[in-house]
């Protein structure tokens, strides 16, 4: 009984992470391209779409894997 107690405990604090590493990234994610499409606003010589993507690919996989990360920890701590 006291064990099944503390795998209920275990579990619902591995989720709670997970929510928080997931709503943790998308804001980031949010944020950057926010930033991006701002500071594109402010080069009107970079209209060309190739040159602003770059920026925007490489943050995205940066958030994309700090998600993985986060996610992966967090499956590891449930088993």
């Amino acid at each position: 009984m006291r064990n099944d107690a503390r795998r209920l405990i275990r579990r619902t604090l591995a989720v709670v992470v997970l929510a928080f590493a997931v709503a943790t990234t998308t804001w980031v994610i949010l944020t950057l391209v926010r930033l991006d499409r701002a500071a594109a606003e402010d080069r009107p010589e970079a209209t060309h779409r190739l040159e602003r993507e770059p920026d925007s690919r490489s943050w995205s996989r940066l958030a994309s894997g700090l998600g993985t990360i986060f996610y992966v920890q967090a499956q590891r701590s449930v088993l």
